[in-house]
């Protein structure tokens, strides 16, 4: 479960940057991204975890990977140096 939080954590990071870069509000985000604001404050705060449609709209609307999304290169790193 170690990992999970790791990689959730990570996401609610990169989300909250970009989101921020774009100088969105969580609600404009929501209402350009068609995802609820709920969603988007549980995302942000860790505490909800996305669908694989909810990444595939985040990283449309933001222009990145879901590697990049995920912070998959920090993830992979974090595990590797825990083996």
């Amino acid at each position: 479960m170690e990992n999970d939080y790791t990689i959730r954590t990570a996401l609610s990071r990169k989300l909250t940057e970009l989101r921020k870069e774009a100088k969105l509000t969580i609600g404009q985000l929501s209402e350009q991204s068609g995802i609820h604001h709920v969603a988007i404050e549980r995302y942000e705060s860790g505490e909800g975890c996305p669908s694989l449609v909810s990444l595939l709209r985040l990283a449309y609307f933001f222009g990145v990977s879901l590697d990049e999304l995920c912070c998959m290169d920090e993830y992979v790193a974090r595990r590797d140096q825990d083996e």
